[in-house]
């Protein structure tokens, strides 16, 4: 479907336009944000949210951007603000720690491959910008360009971050010795 047909139709409040959409990037979405959150519920949550905010505001989108890049945005903020909340919540009962990277519990994710597990830890230990522009980039496949434009930054800045990141994520994955010496070149 062409998407100024789709996003005409979702301005009119079409059902099936909705549905088509909620179809097509739920999944995008929630990886996006299950990646970076590591919880399911949040990501559930925040996907839901996501999809309520852009149909209720839809009108207000100009096309300037890709619709996929529009909802990406929407979602990313909702994530933001709900771990935002989720943390004074937190320190109003006194149970903040000082890395909040590493205050999410192990859950959801397994796999029979074990260098997938490995990777999954290590994500534990770097922040949340470079787990995030390793998701879209390794993890979604996305090319530079588009994340250029989904995050709003020049593409050498997606560039120096995937690499920053990339290479903290493996010193991470190495001081741990998650691997147990079983390192191998592949």
């Amino acid at each position: 479907m062409d998407e100024r047909k789709l996003i005409k139709k979702l301005k009119e409040n079409d059902a099936s336009a909705q549905e088509y959409i909620i179809r097509k990037y739920k999944d995008f979405l929630f990886n996006a944000v299950f990646y970076i959150a590591r919880r399911r519920e949040i990501a559930q949550d925040v996907v839901e949210d996501t999809f309520i905010k852009a149909f209720k505001k839809v009108k207000q989108f100009k096309g300037e951007s890709l619709f996929s890049t529009w909802l990406y945005r929407i979602a990313i903020n909702t994530l933001k603000n709900e771990l935002e909340k989720e943390a004074a919540r937190n320190r109003l009962k006194g149970k903040i720690k000082d890395r909040i990277s590493t205050d999410y519990p192990e859950e959801d994710y397994e796999s029979n491959n074990e260098k997938e597990r490995i990777i999954w830890e290590g994500m534990k230990y770097i922040t949340e910008i470079e787990r995030e522009i390793i998701v879209l980039i390794d993890i979604q496949g996305m090319s530079y360009k588009e994340v250029s434009e989904l995050l709003d930054i020049p593409a050498g800045t997606v560039r120096s971050r995937i690499a920053r990141a990339r290479e903290h994520l493996r010193k991470e994955i190495l001081k741990r010795n998650f691997f147990g010496g079983k390192l191998s070149k592949k």
